[in-house]
C-alpha cells in the first residue's frame, strides 16, 4: 500500500509538475468563483478518486515498479 501512496503522490517531473499547477490553480480559481465552494469540493472529491483509480491501474500494470 505504501508504494501505490508513493506511486500516486511523486511527481518525477518538474515541467509537468509546474504545468499542472498552474493550470489547475488558473481553472480551479475561476471554477470556485463562478460555480462556489460545495460544487468545486465535489469536483474535487471525483477528481481525486479518478486520479486515485488511475494510479492503482498504472502500478498495477507497470512491470518496474
Amino acid at each position: 500500500m505504501q508504494s501505490l501512496v508513493n506511486y500516486h503522490f511523486a511527481n518525477l517531473s518538474l515541467p509537468s509538475l509546474v504545468i499542472n499547477t498552474g493550470v489547475l490553480y488558473t481553472v480551479g480559481n475561476y471554477h470556485l468563483l463562478k460555480y462556489g465552494r460545495a460544487h468545486f469540493l465535489r469536483l474535487l472529491g471525483v477528481s481525486c478518486l479518478g486520479g486515485s483509480i488511475l494510479s492503482a491501474v498504472t502500478a498495477y500494470n507497470d512491470r518496474d515498479f
